[in-house]
């Protein structure tokens, strides 16, 4: 009942009081008229979260809804860089509010305080805004004259949010804002290559954080006795089907840690090969063949001690990876995040600004909703939060209402969007509950 109450209140204030205060700030209202702060919020943010490919028509129904009369002529002259500006700050606000729910009880989960993946996701932005937000160029997917980057952080125990912060497209991944905030005691670190830093891991150590990463193929190992390892060479003289070795990292550092690694079956070979060859012919290279060698093998880098975590349970923690490309993939197909109607630069920049926003407390909602049942599917349950988009709005102004609106749907989910289960392919919360025998990675 505490996060209801918590998301409640939350919801109120940044769709009300702290979008009056906005609106004003940003001069996105500077006479009053037709919209107030609240109602011009409430009718963006809402109605692409009700409808995220919502015409000018069935924006000024929704304006009408929060008492705001105006026609689809005049809801399209408000996309300005001041509205733009607006969204920006109630995302900003929204960032802030600090929202998880009860941890989560499943399975291997439950031996962290956390378990936090990060990753940065692009989108494409018009070209007229690269002053603002400069591309990488290139005429690449993902590298436009204008491209935002969000760098997200999600727990899988509590299901906080950390982000979407907005950071430079052209920076790395290892260089971001994230690294600044510390994660407790006891928690685990998932997060991809683009990440990889030696230093990072150290720090992490210090912070009684642990941390399971692939290993970055220019990185040099050592065994425990301090002898360089080939490993290409190492791992081909192996004889089982799994390695779990004490190892150093790095070639200055030398920091103790754990090498996991597991040959994987031919079609994920294959699959990996094929992936490598058309990197290297973006590139304009050849293949290097001891990575083309070390397809063969998964391998993991790690400082959980093996009382903590076995080999085939780290492979299940490091498919965890995948959720966060998961909910990318949710808040770009489902809720079209990178999509607009309109070719108006500031149209495009405040329509992310606002279903940002919309995400963001999407996720609270799915929080007190949907998170204390394990075996939900996030996609399947936020198709639900949005049908109840429009309700949010008519009961905003009471406390009571709107806490009725998150139990009616809390209602719904605990009887539907549930994950299937799969005998040949287990699904990510089976394999937290019941890790198989060394689940390859693709």
């Amino acid at each position: 009942m505490k996060t209801v109450t918590q998301v409640v209140k939350a919801l109120q204030s940044i769709l009300t009081t702290e979008a009056m205060t906005a609106a004003k700030e940003t001069g996105a209202i500077q006479r009053q008229r037709k919209f107030t702060g609240a109602s011009l919020a409430q009718t963006f943010v809402l109605g692409w979260l009700a409808n995220p490919q919502a015409t000018l028509e069935e924006l000024a129904q929704t304006a009408g809804l929060c008492d705001a009369v105006l026609t689809p002529q005049a809801i399209d002259q408000r996309f300005t860089s001041e509205l733009a500006d607006f969204f920006k700050r109630l995302w900003e606000l929204a960032v802030n509010q600090m929202i998880s729910a009860k941890p989560s009880t499943v399975g291997l989960l439950n031996r962290f305080t956390a378990v936090c993946v990060q990753d940065s996701t692009l989108l494409s932005l018009p070209d007229e805004l690269k002053s603002l937000w400069p591309g990488r160029g290139g005429g690449r997917k993902g590298q436009t004259n204008s491209t935002l980057k969000l760098q997200v952080r999600f727990d899988l125990v509590s299901g906080r949010l950390t982000g979407p912060f907005p950071e430079n497209a052209r920076g790395n991944d290892y260089e971001n804002s994230l690294d600044d905030i510390p994660l407790p005691r006891g928690s685990l670190r998932l997060a991809d290559l683009g990440y990889f830093r030696l230093d990072a891991f150290e720090e992490l150590n210090e912070a009684g954080v642990f941390w399971l990463s692939r290993l970055h193929p220019k990185t040099v190992v050592y065994n425990a006795e301090g002898e360089r390892l080939n490993l290409c060479r190492w791992l081909s003289r192996q004889k089982e089907r799994s390695v779990d070795v004490p190892i150093l990292l790095g070639s200055e550092r030398r920091m103790p840690c754990r090498l996991l690694a597991v040959r994987v079956p031919p079609a994920v070979v294959r699959k990996r090969r094929s992936r490598l060859k058309k990197l290297a012919q973006r590139h304009g290279r050849p293949v290097n063949p001891e990575q083309n060698k070390l397809c063969r093998w998964t391998i993991l880098v790690t400082n959980l001690p093996p009382e903590k975590i076995n080999l085939d349970e780290a492979l299940v923690l490091a498919r965890c990876r995948w959720q966060i490309e998961l909910l990318f993939k949710l808040w770009k197909q489902q809720t079209h995040l990178a999509e607009s109607r309109g070719g108006n630069p500031w149209r495009v920049l405040a329509e992310i600004y606002a279903k940002l926003v919309g995400l963001i407390i999407q996720h609270w909602v799915l929080l007190t909703t949907a998170w204390q049942h394990g075996d939900r599917s996030l996609p399947k349950a936020a198709a639900v939060v949005r049908q109840h988009a429009i309700n949010i709005i008519c009961s905003l102004h009471s406390f009571h209402r709107l806490k009725k609106i998150l139990k009616l749907i809390s209602q719904s989910l605990r009887v539907t969007a549930r994950l299937q289960k799969r005998r040949k392919h287990p699904n990510h919360c089976q394999l937290l509950e019941n890790p198989p025998r060394a689940v390859p990675l693709t």
